[in-house]
């Protein structure tokens, strides 16, 4: 575990950037007395990369994961300038990490050596897809407002996201969806996730969400029609609490 510097310049600003979403799950444990924050972050869809007879990995994902939380209370030493109670981050990312058992592996266990992070906190903790983070008893207590993850992949990886979103487009599909979509179910209006899953095979048109976006991470010039979805379209959050 380590803690951040929060002055520090984490993003190249001459870069477009764009946001991948994830799922977490979280915990608060004992250890020996002391109480702990345990956190779990999962891909999401958009990071799975299904292409070829390998078991399916997880592209694209940040140098390291930064986990920031917040509470409702007053915070006499700050971690960061937003007033986080605790900024830290957890180690490095091993690079595309499988999501699933290889079917291959000699192992009898379920879980073989490269896919047993997804159910041992300890290995996900080891390849950076958890943090452990000591927090305090009153902490512990009321828990958080808010808790926040984040990380960053430092240099240019356009051609990188072009290729995800190319397997994507050949393997369970690409879509557009209408900017404003909803990310999470509110008491207001549920997500823009429908279970559906046709779609439409529809020209791009210039100027559209998709020749924009296309052209922004490097597809434009891969495909000349898009997967319309028929019905609402998934997203997930990139916070919990």
């Amino acid at each position: 575990m380590t803690n951040i510097d929060a002055t520090s310049a984490v993003i190249d600003t001459r870069l477009p950037i764009a946001f991948f979403p994830v799922r977490l799950e979280t915990r608060f444990v004992q250890v020996q007395g002391a109480p702990q924050l345990l956190v779990r972050i999962y891909p999401d869809d958009v990071h799975i990369d299904r292409s070829g007879a390998a078991p399916a990995r997880a592209r694209l994902l940040p140098d390291a994961f930064v986990a920031l939380g917040y509470t409702d209370q007053p915070v006499a030493a700050p971690a960061t300038p937003g007033g986080a109670l605790f900024a830290v981050r957890g180690n490095a990312i091993q690079e595309d990490p499988p999501i699933g058992p290889d079917p291959a592996a000699a192992s009898r266990d379920p879980w073989d050596p490269g896919s047993r992070w997804l159910a041992d906190f300890d290995d996900a903790e080891r390849r950076g897809l958890a943090i452990r983070i000591p927090i305090d008893a009153t902490t512990a207590a009321r828990g958080l407002t808010r808790l926040v993850v984040v990380g960053v992949r430092g240099g240019d990886a356009a051609a990188k996201v072009a290729d995800l979103f190319a397997s994507h487009q050949q393997n369970d599909g690409l879509g557009v969806v209408p900017t404003g979509t909803p990310t999470n179910n509110t008491a207001d209006a549920p997500s823009g996730w429908a279970s559906e899953t046709s779609a439409a095979n529809v020209a791009i048109v210039d100027g559209s969400d998709a020749v924009r976006g296309g052209a922004g991470v490097g597809t434009a010039a891969r495909h000349d029609r898009v997967r319309r979805p028929t019905a609402r379209c998934v997203s997930s959050m990139v916070s919990g609490g």
